[in-house]
């Protein structure tokens, strides 16, 4: 059996009552998360720029623009709510392929909902089975694949978004193979384009090839059933491996369970997380005030090394990926917020003199170990008075092993939609948790309200 026809196998064959309430929970904390941070992307100029692209081609449907009196045809909408929602780079993280799995796929089964009047069943079905393939697939091939440049959550979230999108457009089997050999062709992004517009358009364009797949699946376009596997495949292109049906565990040891997803407690890479983290307990700890401070220094693994590539950012893109900023805002403030992204934020004075103080480093904890998908860190402070403070942190709040509550998702959410009314956003938030209820996913995308501008 190829990799292919498997998928399609257990993907079809997995009944909403077939998956686990405990993925399913995750998948309502997927959504809510998501709906909270495109809703906040809205007011980014990657927004602007990937609406002012889509009208030139498309400017009706019935697929919402969250936040938005805008509506598209699926394929664009997708495009435009998975741009959005990774624009400020709050949204969640799959461990496994140490990607943003949830706005290749969320925007594809919302759109597809929408469009096509689906339950709340069938979507969150269909996102949990599309991100549950693309996981597994990406535990066969990491972390060669991230190692040779590619941008893992545009790579291996076009696999899941064309799962979610076969699912609910109704592929038959065969169409469906041939919608993922398709869809091994249209996977790409490069991670030189960190710190640019491009790396959250890599999101919605991983969303909308989903889409564009199966659509050239059911106008009856083929590909290879072994797209995957074969001579100059998927794996063997992207990374070198051989891989074959029988490595792909599906059915089983769900991976929202075993490894999961990181739901990101700041909106700055996922890379810095345990360092913000270790510094905040030191200052709790000891009380720190920041004109103690002398140097902070940061000991990173290889994947992080790699990411926070921004000693020096000089545009807030560029400080998304930064080391010295990450630490220099959370010594200052206690926190990182979406307000130390706007605009004026990287000129304060006190940032600029406290990113001067943070070095970062290969840590010799994690030298040797390759990619660590957990992206640990140490974090040392020398003192004026000579003291040095230590704390290691191995998992960021939000990862399984450190979750992040329901009530911090909530505020997490009430911050994502500033200044509407809290008795708005507390019902969206609410509603999004029910939306197994719902027999069209429209009743529910109808109380996400407009941006409410500043």
């Amino acid at each position: 059996m190829s990799i292919s026809r498997k998928i399609v196998h257990f993907v079809l064959s997995t009944s909403y009552e077939g998956i686990p309430h405990t993925v399913l929970e995750y998948s309502r904390f997927a959504f809510a998360d998501y709906i909270a941070v495109a809703y906040a992307g809205m007011r980014t100029q990657d927004n602007r720029i990937i609406q002012n692209y889509a009208q030139l081609s498309d400017n009706s449907g019935k697929s919402k623009i969250f936040g938005s009196a805008n509506r598209y045809s699926a394929q664009y909408a997708s495009l435009i709510n998975g741009t959005t929602a990774h624009a400020l780079d709050f949204d969640d993280v799959g461990l496994t392929a140490i990607n943003h799995p949830t706005v290749s796929v969320a925007p594809v089964v919302f759109a597809i909902g929408e469009e096509l009047e689906k339950s709340g069943k069938e979507v969150i079905r269909a996102f949990t089975l599309g991100v549950e393939v693309l996981q597994k697939v990406a535990s066969l091939l990491m972390p060669e694949l991230t190692n040779r440049g590619w941008h893992t959550t545009s790579v291996f979230g076009t696999i899941g978004s064309t799962v979610a999108a076969s699912l609910l457009y109704g592929l038959s089997e065969e169409q469906f193979i041939n919608a993922l050999g398709i869809s091994c062709s249209l996977a790409s992004g490069l991670r030189v384009n960190f710190g640019t517009y491009t790396k959250p358009f890599h999101a919605g364009l991983s969303a909308q090839n989903g889409i564009v797949a199966v659509k050239l699946a059911k106008a009856g376009v083929t590909s290879s059933e072994f797209a995957f596997e074969g001579n100059d495949g998927f794996a063997l292109a992207f990374t070198g491996l051989t891989i074959s049906a029988s490595d792909l565990k599906l059915g089983k040891d769900w991976d929202a369970v075993t490894s999961g997803f990181q739901f990101k407690k700041y909106p700055v890479c996922s890379s810095s997380h345990t360092a913000i983290d270790a510094l905040l307990i030191l200052k709790e700890e000891e009380k720190i005030d920041c004109e103690d401070i002398d140097k902070i220094t940061t000991g990173v693994s290889e994947f992080a090394f790699r990411n926070l590539v921004f000693d020096k950012p000089l545009t807030i893109q560029e400080a998304k990926f930064s080391m010295p900023y990450a630490i220099a805002i959370a010594a200052i403030n206690g926190d990182v917020t979406l307000d130390d992204f706007m605009p004026d934020a990287l000129e304060d004075e006190r940032v600029q003199g406290m990113m001067r103080k943070v070095v970062m480093k290969l840590d010799d904890a994690f030298v040797g170990k390759g990619i660590l998908g957990n992206e640990p860190a140490v974090v040392y402070i020398q003192l004026k008075n000579g003291r040095e403070l230590i704390k290691r942190v191995d998992y960021a709040m939000g990862t399984n092993p450190n979750p992040l509550s329901k009530e911090r998702m909530r505020n997490k959410f009430f911050s994502c939609f500033g200044n509407q009314n809290d008795n708005v956003k507390q019902k969206s938030f609410d509603e999004i948790f029910n939306i197994d209820s719902y027999e069209n996913i429209s009743s529910l995308t109808s109380l996400i309200p407009m941006v409410a501008r500043r």
